[in-house]
């Protein structure tokens, strides 16, 4: 399990198998561990980031209140780091005005 540390919080994520990736998010309460099933088999087609939200599982906290449009900061910020969007504009997938990425 790998960590990042985003705007003072320790996310936890995985980042597992090979190919397009998947992100998976949890349901509030739980912790990435809910797809524990579903990973491996995932992982044999897919790219697969399994984290936990934060103040879920192995995930900080920080301050007891926070907005939950927080929690995507601390997603793309794990995807940044598993350089999903590198692999992306690797192989030709659409950027962000809808045309080809470079390669």
């Amino acid at each position: 399990m790998a960590v990042i540390q985003n705007q003072g919080i320790e996310i936890f994520f995985e980042d597992t198998g090979a190919g397009r990736p998947i992100v998976l998010g949890h349901s509030f309460l739980c912790s990435g561990t809910m797809w524990r099933e579903q990973v491996a088999a995932l992982g044999t087609k897919f790219r697969v980031i399994n984290l936990d939200l934060r103040g879920h599982g192995r995930s900080g906290h920080g301050r007891v209140f926070y907005d939950v449009t927080e929690q995507e900061v601390h997603v793309l910020a794990v995807i940044s780091k598993a350089q999903a969007e590198a692999w992306l504009k690797e192989k030709g997938a659409p950027d962000e005005e809808g045309g080809a990425g470079q390669g």
